[in-house]
């Protein structure tokens, strides 16, 4: 089974969807895909899996019966057509992640390169404590992922979110010991 929660963020072109392996033949390929990323429907709680008949009457044995309400499917039947909203997706999302790992490469920040909304960085603290000074500036910042100390997981926002999360940071770097 192969996760691809995350794969209409990746901008990678070396980035092959598993979808390959399914239409190569591979009986034993599932690719899982939902609707909670790039379509912005995580509240309705709907995905779907692509494989051979066989693997996907097999997954259906442990689904529930009512594993989708309507509200979910008539919005992703509708997510699906709307192209325009997909790419602006894409893009915003590209141009958010750029501004991020931009500013983290200025103030010598690690971070992990990601293929998705989010962006795993350095912060040279405790978490808590950079959650609270972030929140005291009206931004919310990802939580705690022990054990490895000292990272913090960010969401990206809007573009324009970005900028005003850089500026908070790079007013973070000039106060001792902050990130």
């Amino acid at each position: 089974m192969l996760d691809e929660a995350y794969g209409e963020y990746v901008a990678n072109p070396n980035f092959e969807s598993g979808l390959a392996f399914i239409k190569q033949g591979n009986p034993n390929v599932l690719v899982a895909k939902t609707f909670s990323k790039i379509y912005a429907l995580a509240g309705l709680r709907i995905g779907y899996a692509i494989g051979s008949k066989e693997l996907i009457e097999l997954t259906e044995r442990f689904m529930s019966l009512d594993n989708t309400n309507l509200s979910g499917a008539v919005a992703s039947l509708a997510s699906l057509q709307d192209t325009e909203f997909l790419e602006y997706s894409r893009l915003s999302n590209l141009r958010s992640r750029q501004i991020v790992e931009t500013a983290l490469k200025e103030l010598k920040l690690k971070y992990a390169e990601s293929n998705g909304n989010f962006i795993f960085h350095e912060i040279k603290g405790d978490v808590k404590t950079y959650q609270e000074r972030m929140k005291e500036r009206h931004i919310f910042v990802g939580r705690a992922f022990p054990p490895i100390d000292g990272y913090n997981r960010l969401t990206l926002g809007t573009p324009e979110e970005m900028v005003a999360f850089v500026k908070v940071l790079k007013e973070f770097r000039k106060k001792k010991g902050w990130v």
